[in-house]
């Protein structure tokens, strides 16, 4: 709990910075207005059509409080408008909400009627860690569950597939094995934290790991809306 503690100390105080500068994001009809980078990554700010996502990869990255979690809810509620929910699979791998960070989707919607599957229990490993080897052991704990779900929607595909904070699976499993998964959904739209706040690993290597993992997979994707660029 003193772990837990510090940590929060110090996300306390760079997330009130963060929300003095926030910029919201309004829906206007299907559309979002957001910060997005195209393949060439020149970030401009764009009016964006939920529907041209429709087909595409697209990947929502962006610092802790960034509202990764929100504008994912804004986008699914889109969707459901065209699609109903049976046609939408959500994996929501977010660890419970600590201060204005992180939260599962269902914060930000019901997810009545969606294939929404989520993990029993689901840690924040740089929060929760007092030292290196609880931090890999919330990192594994997180992985198996995470895998199960995997691989109960390629048994059971859907035309979309959503995953709230990506970077949960990807600190136990390279980018390649969750673009494995995704070939199955002809749609598919991930949260991935990309920032420095959560920098403390104790010397595990997970957060320059993680950042590595991300901008791989950004590589692969149609469409990145990357937060930071709204600061």
């Amino acid at each position: 709990m003193a772990c837990l503690a510090a940590s929060l100390g110090r996300l306390g105080h760079q997330l009130h910075h963060r929300r003095c500068r926030g910029i919201p994001l309004p829906t206007r009809g299907r559309e979002i207005w957001s910060y997005i980078s195209s393949h060439h990554r020149h970030n401009t700010q764009t009016a964006l059509n939920t529907e041209e996502l429709l087909g595409k990869r697209t990947l929502i990255i962006g610092e802790a409080g960034s509202g990764k979690t929100s504008l994912l809810a804004q986008i699914l509620h889109s969707l459901l408008t065209k699609l109903g929910p049976c046609s939408i699979t959500v994996i929501d791998l977010a660890p419970p909400r600590i201060m204005d960070v992180g939260g599962p989707l269902t914060d930000h919607m019901k997810v009545d009627g969606l294939h929404y599957k989520r993990p029993p229990n689901v840690y924040a490993p740089r929060l929760m860690a007092c030292n290196a080897e609880e931090l890999k052991k919330y990192v594994h704990s997180n992985l198996e569950p995470a895998k199960r779900l995997f691989n109960e929607f390629i048994q059971n595909p859907t035309p979309v597939l959503a995953v709230n904070d990506v970077t949960i699976f990807l600190h136990g499993a390279d980018a390649a094995e969750l673009l494995a998964y995704v070939e199955k959904a002809s749609t598919f739209i991930a949260t991935a934290y990309y920032g420095a706040k959560l920098s403390e690993d104790f010397g595990t290597g997970l957060s320059a790991s993680e950042r590595r993992k991300v901008e791989e997979l950004t590589k692969h994707v149609d469409i990145v809306i990357n937060l930071n660029s709204s600061r």
